[in-house]
């Protein structure tokens, strides 16, 4: 195999947004956030930073928030969902650097991965939530609101406590429609994502496609062929290994492949070419769908026990060559060669990305993800103390200042300021991440707001680079923003979860082979799934999209 060697570049990009160079260069000096004082430490990257509690506060970096908050230290609690790459910390840097900013302390109260559905939905049901209650998806939050669970921030608002969420609000006005609840009420705060920016991506290891000369794949049938090459050079290896088997969601097996095969995102997803919700197993081609992933399964091109494997496990075979072929987030590529190359420096593993394809017929695409996400909220529970100061912080997750330290971190540690322009210390671009979630910084339901700041100091790698290129021919819109009165809510609580369960199970057994694929398991399959609520959430979604388009 021909040894790769990674090629870095450093480069810096300007910062925007309306923030002076003198304010930039003033940041220089601090633990994050504004400062009216300069430091050539700082800016150097030496140790020399005054601490955070020290530096004056800009009202005009605050969204005109006074800082400290609270004349006396007040602790809130924080349930936040932990990744499986980067353990939560009460500890981490940056909300050291916030508590001596605002005079607010939090205490992280993590749920892994395996169990956060679980723990999230008991502590919904048993109104035991947390003070900050963060990794909240809206519908939920609209739900459980008014029925006593969080505070409405609404009055809050309209007071001008949240001056900084109201702009982000004034800027995207779909964040008053997603987060407002049947009653009114506003119970939880979208994530504002960066613009046009895209989520997934395939990846391969492209040492082996290399050594046995494989192109990327332009459809399904050249993917099938690619796994076959891989297995027959590596017959130990089961080349593909998807990362759920999720059938309805942002990504899985079954809505991944849903939407190769039929064009419909997800299993109970929308059609772009008919502009409608569908349940896909309606589709003439879903027999496609089930008889390709059979075959992946029956040949050995697929991981056995796909449908059993948990995230560490993940990561292990794909690291050690047992699977060679995924669809991931796309951070995941850098992530992987980052960490092939920590265990091995002379190693040849080399993930790539790939461009999306899709069956005969259907036109591959990329949904960009939409700027306001609100499958990443924050809440606050209604009897949160000091309710006043509560929301104030919140604010603050939003304003310049504190996205500076979720985007960026601690000055002088892990960025500086150079003549206006922001740059991360980390020179090695696929640690960067790693490494900087594993202090807080990027961590999903902590930076709220200003993705574009850490697009603008990052140097990418070569393979982050790629993705973005091979993706953009296929990126479209995402899906029309939608929101559920409270009828409708109620009733993809009562039918989703069950009808998700119930197909996932389903599917499975049709890929492994325990349930025959024919028209009549197929028939009874789709009148199952919707004995189970499918036909009634697809018109409930398609009232839904009506209603958007008015």
């Amino acid at each position: 195999m021909k040894k790769m060697k990674a090629v870095y570049q450093s480069r810096t990009l300007r910062l925007v947004g309306g923030v002076t160079m003198a304010v930039m260069l003033a940041a220089c000096t601090q633990n994050g956030g504004g400062t009216n004082t300069t430091s050539k430490e700082a800016v150097d990257g030496g140790n020399s930073t005054p601490p955070a509690s020290a530096i004056e506060y800009d009202p005009a970096r605050t969204g005109g928030l006074e800082l400290p908050l609270s004349a006396e230290p007040i602790t809130y609690s924080f349930f936040i969902a932990e990744r499986a790459d980067a353990a939560v910390s009460s500890d981490w840097p940056i909300f050291r650097a916030m508590a001596e900013r605002t005079g607010v302390d939090i205490r992280f109260e993590p749920a892994p991965g395996a169990g956060f559905e679980e723990k999230r939905m008991l502590l919904l049901a048993t109104q035991s939530v947390t003070d900050f209650f963060g990794s909240l998806t809206g519908s939920l939050a609209r739900q459980y609101g008014p029925d006593g669970v969080f505070l409405d921030l609404k009055p809050y608002m309209d007071e001008g406590l949240m001056p900084n969420i109201k702009a982000w609000y004034e800027k995207y006005p779909d964040a008053t429609v997603v987060s407002t609840a049947a009653d009114g009420g506003i119970y939880s705060v979208p994530t504002f994502s960066e613009e046009n920016y895209i989520s997934f991506s395939w990846m391969a290891r492209g040492d082996v496609m290399d050594e046995l000369g494989i192109e990327q794949p332009g459809n399904t049938d050249e993917f099938y062929d690619m796994l076959k090459q891989m297995k027959a050079a590596y017959p130990d290896a089961y080349p593909f290994l998807p990362i759920s088997t999720a059938p309805i969601g942002r990504i899985g097996l079954y809505r991944d492949f849903a939407q190769m095969f039929t064009g419909i995102d997800g299993m109970l997803g929308y059609d772009r070419e008919a502009d409608e919700y569908r349940f896909a197993a309606e589709d003439a081609r879903f027999v496609d769908m089930l008889t390709y992933l059979h075959r992946l399964y029956e040949e050995g091109l697929m991981d056995p026990e796909f449908a059993l494997l948990q995230s560490n496990q993940f990561d292990e075979r794909m690291l050690s060559g047992k699977s060679l072929v995924t669809h991931h987030f796309k951070g995941r590529v850098s992530q992987f060669n980052s960490k092939a190359r920590q265990a091995d420096a002379s190693t040849d593993y080399r993930l790539v990305p790939m461009a999306p394809f899709a069956a005969e017929g259907v036109k591959p695409f990329q949904f960009i993800k939409p700027v306001v996400f609100d499958a990443q909220s924050i809440a606050l529970a209604a009897d949160v103390k000091q309710p006043e100061i509560a929301v104030q912080f919140l604010d603050y997750l939003y304003s310049d200042e504190g996205t500076d330290y979720t985007n960026y971190g601690i000055a002088g540690k892990n960025y500086e300021v150079n003549g206006g322009e922001v740059r991360y210390l980390e020179e090695e671009p696929d640690l960067l991440v790693p490494n900087l979630r594993k202090e807080g910084v990027l961590y999903d339901s902590i930076r709220m707001a200003a993705f574009d700041k850490s697009r603008q100091a990052r140097v990418l790698s070569p393979e982050d680079a790629a993705i973005d290129e091979l993706q953009q021919p296929y990126i479209v819109d995402s899906v029309p923003l939608m929101v559920a009165t409270e009828e409708e809510a109620e009733l993809e609580k009562e039918r989703l979860a069950n009808l998700t369960k119930h197909l996932e199970q389903k599917l499975t057994e049709f890929v492994m082979g325990k349930t025959a694929i024919n028209d009549e398991s197929i028939s009874q399959f789709v009148r199952e799934a919707n004995q189970l609520g499918a036909a009634e959430l697809v018109e409930m979604y398609n009232t839904q999209l009506e209603r958007a388009g008015e």
